[in-house]
């Protein structure tokens, strides 16, 4: 299994920072073993000129280190692009037919990590998307998070391990007294951007405040929804919510292992009705 410490994030060369400069839409790219052009160890590099804060280039090396993880891994992803994908990526190095496969990647990466640009995603590119999904988790260890790669204060929530436990919130949650002598800290619903689009845990109780349906969206979109636990099914998401009702600590972390996500569990009567946009 391919270990994503592999996949270190380094300065651009002088050639690669005037491509950069020229082209400031091109946000990154994941570099070496023949990838966009590069030899040599694979790697990561990041264009300076976009002007991305914090959580879009986590974003975006999270997305990359997909790249390597897939293109190293030679995943089968059965699925095909639908007419409105090839359009977006035409003129493109995507868009040209002998890299199809290259498509497929980038596709499965955007999904996984909420990048509206994939479009509409169907069902196949959802599996697939979990599929390598949980290949990427499995490729974490809690002793090399990838923060350490390119000097995060704090680990991307909801893709690793740290520290041994999975970070699914990027806020706080503490505990608070109910009305019925009870105390709890969450208030889990699901929410999505786009009728097939992933499924995220948005928590509608936040730093001891419960806030709206709306509030709680609007407030995961400004930290970035690519930091919630995500699931790509509204059954899993439901399944995730049961197993994990009173298992999310007050620093955001899980408290314990996290439970499954299976399609034949059902929502908790206490969650927040599933959402789409």
């Amino acid at each position: 299994m391919p270990k994503v410490d592999r996949y270190p994030v380094v300065k651009p060369d002088r050639e690669t920072l005037d491509y950069f400069r020229q082209n400031p839409t091109v946000a990154g790219m994941a570099i070496g073993a023949g990838l966009n052009g590069y030899s040599g160890a694979r790697q990561i590099v990041v264009n300076p000129y976009t002007g991305l804060n914090k959580t879009q280039e986590g974003g975006l090396i999270l997305n990359e280190r997909l790249r390597h993880l897939m293109d190293e891994a030679k995943p089968e992803l059965k699925f095909d692009p639908t007419t409105e994908q090839v359009a977006r990526f035409k003129g493109t190095e995507y868009g040209k037919p002998e890299n199809i496969g290259r498509l497929k990647e980038t596709l499965v990466a955007r999904i996984i990590t909420g990048d509206e640009s994939a479009g509409k995603i169907t069902r196949p590119q959802s599996e697939a998307a979990r599929k390598i999904d949980r290949l990427y988790n499995n490729a974490v260890t809690p002793t090399n998070p990838l923060s350490t790669a390119y000097q995060m204060d704090e680990p991307l929530p909801g893709t690793m391990l740290y520290g041994g436990r999975e970070r699914v919130f990027p806020t706080k949650h503490p505990m608070v007294q109910n009305g019925d002598g009870s105390r709890s800290n969450v208030v889990i619903m699901g929410h999505s951007e786009s009728k097939d689009g992933p499924v995220y845990a948005i928590p509608t109780m936040v730093e001891g405040k419960q806030l709206s349906p709306k509030a709680a969206v609007d407030l995961a979109r400004s930290n970035g929804l690519q930091n919630y636990h995500k699931d790509m099914t509204p059954a899993e998401h439901n399944a995730w919510a049961e197993a994990n009702h009173g298992n999310i600590g007050e620093d955001g972390f899980m408290k314990r292992k996290p439970g499954p996500s299976l399609p034949e569990a059902v929502m908790r009567r206490d969650s927040r009705p599933f959402a789409r946009r």
